[in-house]
């Protein structure tokens, strides 16, 4: 417990301060989560405001889509906007400002191995797949392709590969429709 009583999570000498990484639904729950949690606020980085758009505007479910500028200032949180997430001063800003691990949640880089070092490893991913098996983009397109309904929630470390870092926790379920389209899909994820 800190001095305050709150639940801290230390992965290190020093409590955990998160960036969150990438955007949407996911990114904005957990820094929801981080802050109802009385843990150390989080910094959110997402790439700039103008690529948001084209969602913001085809996701209007606050069940499929939540606008993480709106969310940041709702829970004071600073925010980041950036093309390029392996950038050098990028990277050393985000240490001075005390984040000692990361988080992707729908973020659309991929993360280098400058990014994993300089946060000792510390950098964890959401996959809406049970990894190692449908890694990569497309998730929800694929299992309806293949006629398959489930849904997973894989977290996992990030490593050099494309979702092949250890995994630390996972969790699925079959939904009940025949015909599931993406919009089902999603919403059966984030209930996951």
């Amino acid at each position: 417990m800190s001095r305050r009583g709150s639940p801290r999570i230390i992965l290190g000498p020093e409590p955990t301060r998160f960036v969150l990484m990438g955007a949407g639904y996911h990114l904005c729950a957990f820094a929801r989560i981080l802050v109802s949690a009385g843990l150390p606020p989080p910094l959110i980085l997402t790439y700039p405001r103008a690529q948001h758009e084209r969602d913001r505007l085809q996701l209007d479910d606050p069940r499929l889509y939540s606008y993480v500028f709106d969310v940041a200032a709702e829970l004071g949180l600073e925010l980041i906007e950036s093309p390029k997430v392996n950038d050098d001063a990028l990277i050393a800003r985000l240490l001075e400002k005390g984040c000692n691990a990361a988080f992707s949640l729908s973020c659309r880089s991929i993360i280098r191995r400058q990014f994993i070092d300089a946060f000792h490893g510390r950098v964890f991913n959401i996959h809406p797949s049970p990894l190692p098996a449908e890694r990569g983009g497309g998730i929800y397109s694929w299992r309806i392709l293949q006629g398959q309904r489930h849904v997973a929630v894989t977290i996992h470390l990030i490593d050099e590969g494309i979702d092949t870092g250890a995994i630390v926790t996972q969790r699925h379920r079959n939904i009940g429709l025949k015909r599931p389209v993406p919009r089902d899909l999603m919403l059966a994820t984030n209930e996951l």
